[in-house]
């Protein structure tokens, strides 16, 4: 995997609305992130984003869900992660 591209400096996103879509289909055992790869990418851009003031709204999946409420694909693990 490579690295995230980051936004030009010249371009002000203070206080601007930044949706980004994330592939943060990491591995789940028991509700455990078992490979933090595809989190630990994302990292350097999101704290540039932070340092910047942009307000960041990420959105991902997790798996194929087959079911409309699969439990087991919840991205509450990826968010206390990076929380």
């Amino acid at each position: 995997m490579t690295e995230i591209k980051y936004l030009p400096d010249s371009l002000d996103i203070k206080n601007k609305k930044i949706i980004l879509r994330l592939d943060l289909n990491v591995p789940l055992q028991n509700k455990v992130i078992t490979d933090h790869t595809r989190i630990l990418i994302t990292l350097p851009f999101l704290k540039n984003l932070i340092l910047r003031k942009a307000k960041i709204i990420v959105v991902s999946h997790l798996g194929r869900p087959r079911d409309k409420n699969d439990k087991s694909l919840s991205l509450i693990p990826v968010f206390k992660y990076l929380k």
